[in-house]
Protein backbone atom coordinates (compact mmCIF):
# COMPACT_ATOMS: atom_id res chain seq x y z
CA UNK A 1 0.00 0.00 0.00
CA UNK A 2 1.07 3.30 -0.86
CA UNK A 3 2.62 5.63 1.95
CA UNK A 4 2.04 9.89 1.39
CA UNK A 5 4.21 11.74 3.23
CA UNK A 6 3.85 15.14 4.00
CA UNK A 7 5.26 18.49 4.04
CA UNK A 8 4.87 22.21 5.36
CA UNK A 9 7.49 24.73 4.19
CA UNK A 10 6.87 28.18 5.08
CA UNK A 11 7.64 31.33 2.19
CA UNK A 12 8.05 34.53 2.94
CA UNK A 13 7.75 36.42 -0.49
CA UNK A 14 6.58 35.68 -3.64
CA UNK A 15 10.15 35.11 -4.27
CA UNK A 16 10.65 32.44 -1.78
CA UNK A 17 7.69 30.50 -3.54
CA UNK A 18 9.37 30.67 -6.75
CA UNK A 19 12.55 29.50 -5.58
CA UNK A 20 10.73 26.55 -3.64
CA UNK A 21 9.08 25.63 -7.14
CA UNK A 22 11.97 25.87 -8.46
CA UNK A 23 14.08 23.38 -6.64
CA UNK A 24 10.87 20.36 -6.98
CA UNK A 25 10.88 21.30 -10.76
CA UNK A 26 14.89 20.95 -10.95
CA UNK A 27 14.60 17.21 -9.69
CA UNK A 28 11.02 16.31 -11.90
CA UNK A 29 11.07 13.19 -14.13
CA UNK A 30 8.54 13.42 -16.31
CA UNK A 31 5.00 11.65 -15.59
CA UNK A 32 4.20 13.88 -11.69
CA UNK A 33 0.83 15.42 -11.77
CA UNK A 34 0.57 18.29 -8.81
CA UNK A 35 -3.14 19.17 -7.85
CA UNK A 36 -2.58 22.98 -6.48
CA UNK A 37 -5.06 24.08 -4.08
CA UNK A 38 -5.68 27.82 -2.39
CA UNK A 39 -7.28 30.84 -2.44
CA UNK A 40 -7.54 33.13 -5.29
CA UNK A 41 -4.64 34.92 -5.73
CA UNK A 42 -2.90 32.49 -3.02
CA UNK A 43 0.47 31.50 -5.31
CA UNK A 44 -0.50 28.81 -7.34
CA UNK A 45 1.14 30.60 -10.24
CA UNK A 46 4.08 31.55 -8.38
CA UNK A 47 4.39 28.21 -7.53
CA UNK A 48 4.14 27.08 -11.49
CA UNK A 49 6.74 29.69 -12.15
CA UNK A 50 9.31 28.23 -10.08
CA UNK A 51 8.90 24.96 -11.17
CA UNK A 52 8.65 25.53 -14.98
CA UNK A 53 12.12 27.19 -14.35
CA UNK A 54 13.85 24.48 -12.34
CA UNK A 55 12.39 21.94 -15.41
CA UNK A 56 14.33 24.68 -17.81
CA UNK A 57 11.09 25.84 -19.73
CA UNK A 58 11.38 27.58 -22.30
CA UNK A 59 9.20 31.08 -21.71
CA UNK A 60 7.76 32.72 -18.73
CA UNK A 61 4.62 30.61 -17.25
CA UNK A 62 1.60 32.99 -17.22
CA UNK A 63 -1.65 32.01 -15.32
CA UNK A 64 -3.69 30.15 -18.10
CA UNK A 65 -7.05 31.44 -16.11
CA UNK A 66 -8.40 32.39 -19.30
CA UNK A 67 -7.07 30.24 -22.04
CA UNK A 68 -7.63 27.24 -19.42
CA UNK A 69 -4.74 25.22 -20.73
CA UNK A 70 -0.44 26.03 -21.56
CA UNK A 71 2.13 24.20 -22.51
CA UNK A 72 5.78 24.48 -22.22
CA UNK A 73 8.85 23.16 -23.36
CA UNK A 74 11.50 22.03 -20.93
CA UNK A 75 15.60 20.31 -20.98
CA UNK A 76 15.63 16.92 -20.77
CA UNK A 77 13.01 16.71 -23.28
CA UNK A 78 10.28 17.21 -20.76
CA UNK A 79 7.09 19.37 -21.32
CA UNK A 80 4.63 21.27 -18.66
CA UNK A 81 1.45 21.09 -19.15
CA UNK A 82 -0.66 23.84 -17.18
CA UNK A 83 -4.16 23.78 -16.64
CA UNK A 84 -6.44 26.40 -14.60
CA UNK A 85 -10.59 24.88 -14.20
CA UNK A 86 -11.38 27.93 -12.11
CA UNK A 87 -14.06 28.80 -15.24
CA UNK A 88 -14.98 25.44 -15.67
CA UNK A 89 -18.05 23.43 -14.09
CA UNK A 90 -17.46 20.65 -16.76
CA UNK A 91 -13.81 19.72 -18.33
CA UNK A 92 -15.84 18.78 -21.61
CA UNK A 93 -13.18 18.55 -24.32
CA UNK A 94 -10.61 19.95 -21.77
CA UNK A 95 -10.31 16.45 -20.38
CA UNK A 96 -9.66 14.25 -23.11
CA UNK A 97 -6.73 16.84 -23.22
CA UNK A 98 -5.52 16.20 -19.82
CA UNK A 99 -5.63 12.60 -20.03
CA UNK A 100 -3.30 13.09 -22.71
CA UNK A 101 -0.83 14.88 -20.70
CA UNK A 102 -1.57 12.55 -17.74
CA UNK A 103 -0.33 9.30 -19.69
CA UNK A 104 2.19 11.29 -21.42
CA UNK A 105 5.91 9.96 -19.89
CA UNK A 106 7.48 13.06 -20.76
CA UNK A 107 5.03 15.63 -19.39
CA UNK A 108 4.79 16.91 -16.20
CA UNK A 109 1.01 18.23 -15.70
CA UNK A 110 -0.08 20.62 -13.15
CA UNK A 111 -3.77 21.93 -12.13
CA UNK A 112 -5.10 24.70 -10.57
CA UNK A 113 -8.46 24.40 -9.22
CA UNK A 114 -8.33 20.80 -10.54
CA UNK A 115 -10.83 19.32 -7.88
CA UNK A 116 -13.49 19.37 -11.10
CA UNK A 117 -10.88 16.84 -12.70
CA UNK A 118 -11.05 13.23 -13.38
CA UNK A 119 -7.17 12.15 -12.53
CA UNK A 120 -7.77 8.28 -12.57
CA UNK A 121 -4.87 8.41 -15.64
CA UNK A 122 -2.95 9.50 -13.02
CA UNK A 123 -0.30 6.84 -11.46
CA UNK A 124 0.17 9.42 -8.11
CA UNK A 125 -1.16 12.87 -7.28
CA UNK A 126 1.24 15.14 -5.45
CA UNK A 127 -1.41 17.47 -3.87
CA UNK A 128 0.26 21.43 -2.64
CA UNK A 129 -1.60 23.30 -0.42
CA UNK A 130 -1.29 26.96 -0.57
CA UNK A 131 -2.44 29.06 2.78
CA UNK A 132 -2.06 32.74 2.71
CA UNK A 133 -1.09 34.27 6.34
CA UNK A 134 -3.01 35.70 8.09
CA UNK A 135 -0.80 38.18 9.78
CA UNK A 136 2.04 38.67 6.79
CA UNK A 137 0.53 38.79 3.08
CA UNK A 138 3.51 38.06 1.40
CA UNK A 139 3.92 34.58 3.85
CA UNK A 140 2.87 31.57 2.32
CA UNK A 141 2.47 28.17 3.87
CA UNK A 142 3.06 25.47 1.04
CA UNK A 143 2.07 21.97 1.87
CA UNK A 144 2.60 19.09 -0.26
CA UNK A 145 1.20 15.48 -0.17
CA UNK A 146 3.91 13.56 -1.63
CA UNK A 147 2.94 9.84 -2.62
CA UNK A 148 6.18 7.82 -1.46
CA UNK A 149 6.91 6.66 -5.06
CA UNK A 150 8.37 9.83 -5.54
CA UNK A 151 10.84 9.32 -3.04
CA UNK A 152 13.42 12.16 -4.68
CA UNK A 153 10.69 14.95 -4.00
CA UNK A 154 10.26 14.28 -0.61
CA UNK A 155 14.41 14.02 -0.63
CA UNK A 156 14.43 18.07 -1.87
CA UNK A 157 11.87 19.17 0.29
CA UNK A 158 13.55 17.66 3.12
CA UNK A 159 16.52 19.70 2.29
CA UNK A 160 18.85 16.76 1.29
CA UNK A 161 19.28 17.02 -2.06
Amino acid sequence: MESIMRYSVKTSSANETTTLGQKVGAVLRGTEVFKLKSDLGGGKTTFVKGLANGLGADETVQSPTFIISAQYHCERNLELHHYDFYRLQDLGIMQEQLDESLLSPSVVTVMEWGDSADTTGAKDLIEVTIAKDPVDENARQVTFEVPDVYEYIATTLEGKS
